[in-house]
């Protein structure tokens, strides 16, 4: 029983770590134009100029906010913390809502990710944010379209908000097309969760089901729904630290 307790521990700490993967130093204060914050200078001025008009407008229409940010570099952070944390510095998306989607490219490192709040997970899970960033930003950016790259990726991002909010995209979007919707699994993804889970039955001798009762009964006490929350939240990080688009161009 003791080393059960001691295993439930000892995966609490490393769930909790995974979450939170490195601590962001982040020295980047959102402009006046908000929307868009071109740090690394290599977007145009009409591009910026669209890039607000968007965010504007998906802020008035939904309270939903896109936020578009270039930095030269990430001093040294990974681009899942570095997001994270700006995402959580800079307040994006009503706070009572989480409806926020940040959108960033790191010039030297050859990254982009998009941070969507859990307010629009449903709207925007993992996989259609994947297939926006192959369909509309990864070629351009190999060619070092920055403009092109933004402006078609937050434009897909908009339309996507909007039908999450039943907002009638024919107006400032009619060419939009609705990503699928449907979350494909890599092979080794399952391969890597048997793995896993082979090496805690073996850990546990076969008793991985009580390790995981424990667990249950540790976050349980105090009160269930807080914890279980808590849980989610720690697991929804986890998730997009490993499983996270963190593409190169």
């Amino acid at each position: 029983m003791r080393k059960i307790s001691v295993l439930a521990l000892f995966l609490l700490f490393l769930t909790t770590n995974l979450a939170n993967v490195q601590a962001a130093d982040i020295e980047y204060k959102p402009t006046a134009q908000f929307f868009v914050n071109d740090f690394a200078n290599i977007l145009s001025d009409e591009t910026e100029q669209e890039i607000f008009n968007i965010g504007l407008n998906i802020q008035e229409k939904t309270t939903a906010q896109l936020v578009i940010v270039t930095v030269p570099n990430m001093s040294g952070n990974f681009i899942e913390s570095f997001t994270n944390e700006l995402f959580n510095e800079w307040g994006i998306g009503a706070k009572e809502k989480n409806n926020g989607v940040l959108v960033i490219i790191a010039q030297e490192e050859k990254k982009i990710r998009i941070e969507v709040g859990y307010g629009l997970e449903g709207a925007l899970n993992d996989a259609k944010v994947g297939r926006i960033l192959d369909k509309y930003a990864v070629i351009p950016l190999k060619e070092n379209n920055y403009d092109q790259a933004i402006i078609d990726s937050a434009k897909q991002i908009q339309g996507e908000i909007y039908t999450e909010y039943s907002i009638d995209n024919t107006v400032e979007n009619p060419n939009f097309v609705p990503i699928d919707n449907s979350i494909t699994i890599d092979t080794k993804y399952i391969i890597i969760a048997i793995i896993i889970f082979i090496f805690l039955v073996i850990v546990t001798k076969g008793r991985i089901f009580e390790v995981l009762f424990w667990l249950f009964m540790i976050f349980g006490r105090g009160g269930g729904r807080r914890w279980l929350f808590r849980w989610r939240r720690w697991l929804f990080r986890w998730r997009r630290w490993l499983f996270g688009r963190r593409w190169l161009f």
